[in-house]
């Protein structure tokens, strides 16, 4: 046999041997713990290798789920590092309606014994998909039916249509009209000038020709008002009108003076208030995140108001959607936080903010380490801290801290990474980060009109 056919049979041989070996040991775990066997009547579609979780966190796995006794056994393995008591709870839950299944179980009591290798516990059974979704359906179709008698034979939806045309046929011709008002106002000014310029020579025809004696009953009436004018002055000067006493009273007109003066000074503050109000820049903030541990997306949405360009306040939502437990990440929890920019030679170096994180106290800070450098001053480095009173399954005090990257290729678009939870869960995500301006948002909405046929 020659030597290459010798050696290529060694190397199949050892491969074979490999494969072998990893089939052999794949279900050998080398950490250390203990094992627990849960009786269901049924597990409902639960698979083995899935999690066991206390509280969010992963302190096992599953390793087989066999019948035993007209029931269903589920051995689990449990990290020895994780005490649970003998009247603990286990049960079946899912990532969502249609999610993947894992165990969830409590610790139980202190005051109980704790459980011994190989002992029984008793499971609580999942509760019934089909029925859910069968009521769920029902309804929607009850739904489907009334909406079906709103709108009749269609006229609903075909008024709305013309409702929505007649609405865009308005303000197309707004806009036309603030062009054509320009030139129209235009020509009419200059009309008017000519019938006034018209009618100016004509007065000065009459004036000029036979109506001599209207000019001399015009100059008779005119003496005969300065001379009532006259007599007003005198009255005034000498304090016998009300006029004439604010003018001569000397506390009277430093009275009318402070009151000018007060209604200037709340004019400005008015003025100001308003000024403030028009220079807020508001942004809309949308991050997806997707989680490569549990295997899922996570969405973040909120506004960020900008008074001033330096600071900014924010309110938002993060983890928006389910409320099953997948993590030990809490759903639908709210952000309510300031920060403020800091700059160096008139670039933003970084940002620091504070206030509510994901419904918990924190604060957190966004640097730019290559500031100086084009392009690569588009790149933040952050680390967010929140939720200091958390205690873990080990009974220890630890924060949540996050930490990430991001790069911003354009104004409004960020895309990134980043580890939650590094001091436990260590969960790695990867996110894009959209960030609208009301003006920006506004021309989208637009475009999207135009593009309607």
């Amino acid at each position: 046999m020659r030597k290459e056919t010798q050696l290529g049979l060694f190397i199949l041989l050892g491969i074979i041997a490999i494969a072998i070996t990893i089939l052999t040991i794949q279900n050998i775990n080398l950490e250390s713990g203990y094992r627990l066997n849960v009786t269901f009547n049924d597990v409902s579609n639960l698979m083995e290798k899935a999690w066991v979780r206390i509280s969010g966190v992963k302190v096992g796995k599953i390793e087989s789920i066999t019948l035993y006794d007209k029931k269903v056994k589920v051995t689990i393995w449990i990290k020895s590092g994780v005490k649970i008591h003998k009247d603990a709870q286990a049960s079946v839950q899912s990532t969502g309606i249609l999610g993947v299944k894992y165990i969830e179980m409590t610790l139980g009591s202190e005051d109980a014994p704790l459980f011994n290798n190989g002992d029984f516990i008793e499971g609580k059974d999942p509760v019934s998909i089909d029925k859910m979704l069968s009521e769920g359906l029902s309804g929607v179709g009850n739904l489907t039916k009334s909406l079906g008698d709103i709108a009749g034979n269609g006229d609903l939806a075909k008024n709305l249509n013309e409702l929505l045309r007649n609405a865009r046929e308005i303000s197309e011709k707004l806009n036309r009209q603030l062009d054509e008002n320009k030139l129209e106002n235009i020509v009419n000014n200059i009309e008017e000038f000519s019938e006034k310029a018209k009618k100016l020579t004509s007065d000065l025809a009459e004036i000029t020709g036979e109506e001599k004696m209207d000019i001399k009953l015009t100059l008779k009436n005119l003496k005969s008002s300065s001379d009532k004018l006259d007599k007003i002055l005198t009255q005034i000067t000498n304090g016998e009108t009300t006029i004439g006493r604010l003018l001569s009273d000397k506390e009277m007109g430093d009275d009318l003076k402070k009151t000018v003066e007060s209604l200037r000074d709340a004019s400005q503050e008015a003025k100001k208030t308003i000024s403030r109000f028009t220079l807020f820049r508001t942004y809309w903030d949308y991050e997806l995140r997707y989680d490569t541990v549990n295997e899922e997306f996570k969405s973040d949405l909120g506004i960020q108001i900008r008074p001033v360009p330096d600071k900014y306040y924010y309110i938002g939502a993060s983890n928006i959607g389910d409320t099953g437990v997948v993590s030990s990440e809490k759903r639908n929890t709210l952000d309510l936080n300031i920060g403020k920019d800091f700059k160096v030679s008139d670039k933003q170096f970084g940002t620091v903010y504070a206030g509510m994180l994901r419904s918990t106290g924190g604060l957190g800070i966004s640097v730019k380490p290559m500031w100086k450098w084009d392009p690569w001053s588009k790149v933040d480095i952050y680390v967010e801290s929140y939720d200091f009173t958390r205690t873990t399954v080990e009974n220890k005090k630890k924060p949540k801290i996050n930490t990430g990257a991001k790069i911003k290729p354009y104004r409004w678009l960020s895309v990134g990474s980043s580890v939650e939870d590094v001091l436990v869960e260590n969960d790695v995500h990867g996110s894009v980060n959209i960030v609208l301006e009301d003006a920006d948002l506004a021309y989208l909405l637009g475009l999207v009109g135009l593009a309607r046929p």
